[in-house]
Parts: structure tokens; C-alpha cells; sequence
């Protein structure tokens, strides 16, 4: 009963792994997947992995969302062991000067 219940609440919690924010500098297909890289990468809340980053930071997946333009302020979120990259509208990108 307990494990049941457990793997309730696992699947309904599903935090995401990672996530920063940044200015997009680049969005490029890579083989399946799409390749956005940040500028100014700041931590969004991630729950597991790194909090220091690369600059420019970029991250790959299968992505829904509307692809960002170069010079957007974004979130960019992973989750699990997915290949999905999930892109949101973000501001207060250091990179904006904001």
C-alpha cells in the first residue's frame, strides 16, 4: 500500500531537473533535437545537477514550444531523464542589462 502510494506522489510531483534562464544567442537543429544556447545563464529553480554554468550555456531536446528568437529572454527547463526541453518566456536576463 505504501509503495503505491509513493509512486502516486512521485508521478504527480515530477520536478523539473534543471532549469536556467538567458538571453538566446543561438537556436539550431542538432540531428532530432533542437540546440539553444543562453548568454548570462542564471540558475531558475533547478532541484537537481549544477548551479554554475557555461557562457554560453547550451541545452538540447524535443521542443513543443515555439522556438525563441536570438535575443529573447527565456527559461529553459529539462526534465528527468526526457529528451523534452521546455522554453518559456522569462525576464531579468543579465544580459538585457535588466
Amino acid at each position: 500500500m505504501w509503495l503505491a502510494g509513493f509512486a502516486v506522489y512521485v508521478g504527480a510531483c515530477n520536478p523539473a531537473i534543471a532549469r536556467v534562464r538567458g538571453q538566446v544567442v543561438a537556436v539550431e537543429p542538432v540531428d532530432d533535437e533542437i540546440e539553444i544556447c543562453v548568454s548570462g545563464p542564471t540558475d531558475a529553480g533547478s532541484t537537481y545537477g549544477d548551479d554554475t554554468f557555461d557562457d554560453p550555456e547550451c541545452w538540447s531536446g524535443v521542443v513543443d514550444d515555439e522556438l525563441p528568437s536570438v535575443g529573447d529572454c527565456v527559461t529553459l527547463q529539462v526534465q528527468g531523464e526526457s529528451s523534452r526541453l521546455e522554453v518559456e518566456p522569462a525576464s531579468g536576463c543579465a544580459a538585457q542589462g535588466e
